[in-house]
């Protein structure tokens, strides 16, 4: 891992994956991570919090998500599917469709880690360079503020 907790270039990675450690509990964790609006964006119908539920991330023109809640773990590990995809600046619409989004939440000495993982975006999508730079703002930027400092900077809502 590099200094920004992504994994280094190699042919050997194939998702998409960042993480950072905080000494915040796993509970603080988990309870940002569903907070989505908090760091993400506000721009989101439904909930993440219900298991089985589907919620949509909406930045339209730009990008627009629709996803399906698969797993949640309580201060260990939160899992979200792809079902549908918008995406303004790939020509496959179907880039991210099947892929999971997971975060885990693990204990590290007097700290924890969170590792974003989306599995499904690899090297060879078109979004991929676009989309480290996003997750990576999002997740070591946005959610780890959110979660150190309380406070986010999700995209903010729509008038």
């Amino acid at each position: 891992m590099n200094d920004l907790g992504r994994a280094a270039n190699s042919a050997a990675v194939t998702d998409f994956t960042c993480s950072f450690v905080t000494a915040k509990s796993a509970e603080a964790i988990y309870e940002a991570v569903l907070d989505v609006g908090s760091w993400w964006s506000e721009n989101i119908e439904g909930s993440p919090r219900q298991l089985g539920g589907e919620w949509v991330y909406d930045n339209l023109p730009v990008h627009h998500t629709l996803f399906r809640v698969t797993e949640l773990v309580p201060g260990k590990r939160v899992v979200w599917e792809v079902l549908k995809n918008q995406l303004s600046f790939v020509t496959d619409q179907n880039e991210w469709v099947g892929d999971r989004l997971v975060f885990e939440i693990t204990p590290e000495a007097e700290s924890h880690r969170l590792t974003f993982t989306q599995h499904g975006l690899t090297r060879a999508d078109q979004c991929y360079a676009i989309c480290d730079n996003a997750w990576t703002g999002y997740i070591a930027g946005s959610l780890r503020a959110r979660i150190e400092v309380g406070k986010g900077s999700p995209v903010l809502k729509r008038t």
